[in-house]
């Protein structure tokens, strides 16, 4: 519902209260002078000539980073005036992913991170695309590639037996499907080993 009282010439405020799923938003908008005409007969409210209905806003998102190769993550954006319809953006570069919140409360939506975003790494902007089709403001997540920092031992002996090889870094991962795990493997001469996940820093490898 939307509430103001308008004169000519002048711009005023009204009072805004929109119903959304179980709760309700209140707000204050800048009105102009001009005609009121109903929207849709699915759709509750007024639209007003001059009307600005300002976008949701983006506080924080948590977390805002994962590890590239992670299979899935949810992420959970604190803002204001949330809304089932609302669409949740990840953008690198020219290339947006789109995903809808499974769960939203006036202000916080949860979603699941599109996979395509978590198995390319990279700085995301995150936005909501609202469903008058106004985007928010953005705020960062980023998808970072796993790094080695050293290994331990740093060398070994030419055609000399089989030992164990330690591996630090950051952004290491692993992760359970349908009973079967999977995690980063390390390569030793272009040919992957066993791997065994010890942190998000550090694997363990034999190396025959």
């Amino acid at each position: 519902r939307a509430d103001a009282m308008k004169f000519a010439g002048s711009t005023l405020f009204a009072s805004v209260t929109t119903c959304s799923g179980s709760g309700f938003s209140f707000g204050t908008i800048n009105v102009t002078t001009g005609a009121v005409t109903q929207i849709g007969s699915n759709q509750e409210g007024v639209e007003m000539d001059g009307l600005a209905i300002a976008p949701t806003p983006i506080g924080t998102i948590s977390p805002n980073t994962a590890s590239a190769g992670l299979f899935s993550l949810l992420a959970t954006l604190n803002g204001a005036h949330c809304n089932a319809n609302d669409i949740v953006q990840f953008t690198l570069g020219p290339n947006t992913m789109q995903t809808f919140p499974f769960s939203v409360r006036a202000t916080q939506m949860t979603v699941s991170v599109p996979s395509s975003v978590l198995h390319t790494p990279g700085a995301y902007q995150v936005t909501v695309l609202d469903q008058f089709g106004q985007t928010s403001n953005a705020v960062g997540f980023a998808v970072n590639q796993a790094t080695i920092s050293s290994i331990s031992p740093a060398q070994g002996t030419v055609n000399g037996p089989g030992f164990t090889l330690t591996v630090n870094g950051a952004n290491f991962v692993s992760f359970t499907v349908q009973n079967t795990t999977s995690s980063s493997t390390v390569y030793f001469g272009g040919s992957p080993l066993v791997t065994t996940f010890v942190s998000a820093n550090q694997l363990i490898v034999t190396v025959p």
